[in-house]
């Protein structure tokens, strides 16, 4: 089943795509927060996967209105405010937990984060800031534009499971062992699983430019989406942390 849930910030709307199976009981929540081309069909259809493994597949809406960029450079465009001001990212996904909390089907106490790209880093940025959630999880994400690390920082209270092309470029090995050490630093329950023969984006089956670092890989994406699987198993079996 489908349906839409939608919200305002800033006198902006926001409109995600929730999916499910039908039933009444309630059940965890797997929040998606898409690359920087938006709430496009790729999104769409991983909450489509989500809700076939029991769970409640929620596909954000970063930018509002349901905007879609059809370039790189529309895209871009779009989330450069964003990155210029990670508290915009803070606020919109503290707002889309908080809606996707309150829907009836959804066991509030059990929700998670799966970012793609940009959205990686989105959610990255949540658990720098001290987000309790039942867990997070990231393919290939960016990770340059994260905020310095902060190695003084409060202890990070969500499970972190980062999937990560080895040969990917647009995520320097630099970049990485930062994050890691400052989620080492901050006590962060944590791991990494690096692909030794994956680019960037190597989940989305449209993407084919290996010249800018950015290729589909069956493989790894099988699984790296298996490796995500067992993750929320295990985080949503677990007492909530909430």
């Amino acid at each position: 089943m489908n349906e839409k849930l939608s919200y305002s910030i800033d006198q902006k709307t926001f409109i995600g795509h929730l999916a499910y199976k039908p039933g009444k009981e309630k059940r965890p929540a797997v929040i998606v927060i898409p690359t920087w081309m938006g709430l496009n069909a790729f999104a769409r259809a991983k909450t489509e996967v989500v809700a076939e493994l029991g769970y409640i597949g929620y596909a954000i809406d970063l930018f509002g209105d349901q905007i879609e960029a059809k370039t790189t450079d529309e895209a871009r465009e779009l989330v450069e405010p964003l990155r210029a001001d990670k508290q915009i990212i803070l606020d919109r996904l503290q707002k889309a937990i908080e809606s996707v909390r309150n829907h009836p089907l959804v066991d509030e106490n059990k929700i998670a984060l799966v970012g793609f790209c940009f959205g990686g880093m989105c959610a990255l940025e949540l658990a720098k800031s001290g987000c309790a959630l039942s867990g997070i999880v990231t393919f290939h994400a960016s990770l340059g534009n994260l905020t310095k690390p902060d190695m003084g920082g409060s202890k990070i209270p969500a499970p972190i499971l980062m999937l990560h092309g080895y040969k990917d470029t647009l995520a320097p090995k630099s970049d990485l062992a930062a994050l890691e050490e400052e989620l080492d630093a901050r006590g962060a329950d944590w791991q990494v699983h690096t692909y030794g023969e994956a680019m960037h984006a190597f989940t989305n089956p449209k993407v084919n430019m290996p010249e800018r670092s950015l290729q589909y890989h069956e493989k790894t994406a099988n699984r790296a989406w298996l490796s995500m699987e067992n993750f929320l198993t295990e985080i949503f079996n677990k007492t909530s942390i909430l």
